[in-house]
């Protein structure tokens, strides 16, 4: 699983067509998983909470850790079952 950084989104494991990390796994034929956390250019389309409500912005890292990351992981387990 590839996880971005802070105020970042999975698209840099891409951006280098030739050589980007994302390519050469999976042309290495790895399961390669990108993941997109909140605060990123991929996450404004909650399902009830509009984009700029102070609770849509209102988390922190450590629920991006407790919930965000046991969720993907949770879905990639699910899905590889």
């Amino acid at each position: 699983m590839l996880l971005h950084g802070i105020l970042d989104s999975s698209d840099i494991f891409f951006v280098n067509q030739k050589q980007s990390i994302g390519k050469t796994l999976l042309e290495m034929n790895y399961d390669v998983w990108v993941i997109n956390f909140r605060g990123n250019k991929y996450s404004h389309k909650h399902k009830y909470l509009d984009e700029n409500s102070f609770e849509f912005w209102n988390f922190s890292f450590d629920e991006m850790g407790n919930y965000d990351l046991k969720a993907a992981f949770d879905f990639i387990y699910s899905i590889k079952k």
